[in-house]
């Protein structure tokens, strides 16, 4: 291909994605799904944190597992496998 058909080809198509772009920001500033009145009753969420309970938490004593998993699966008599 030549340097003019690839532009040919890309021109277009970039225009066709900014338009796209541009209609779906419209679009979807336009149709809200959430009610005036429903945008009032929503509290935004605190962004504080109980520092206390996250200190207690990093304190906490890990515990191991009694019982590890065995490599091999568990047998019965005869050699086969019980399920």
């Amino acid at each position: 291909m030549k340097q003019k058909d690839i532009i040919l080809l890309v021109v277009p198509l970039f225009f066709l994605v900014l338009v796209w772009i541009i209609f779906s920001v419209y679009h979807n500033s336009v149709s809200s799904t959430v009610s005036e009145s429903l945008n009032i009753q929503i509290m935004p969420i605190d962004g504080r944190f109980d520092e206390n309970t996250i200190n207690e938490l990093k304190e906490r004593e890990n515990l191991l597992p009694i019982f590890e998993a065995t490599s091999s699966p568990p047998t019965t008599e005869g050699g086969q496998v019980s399920q």
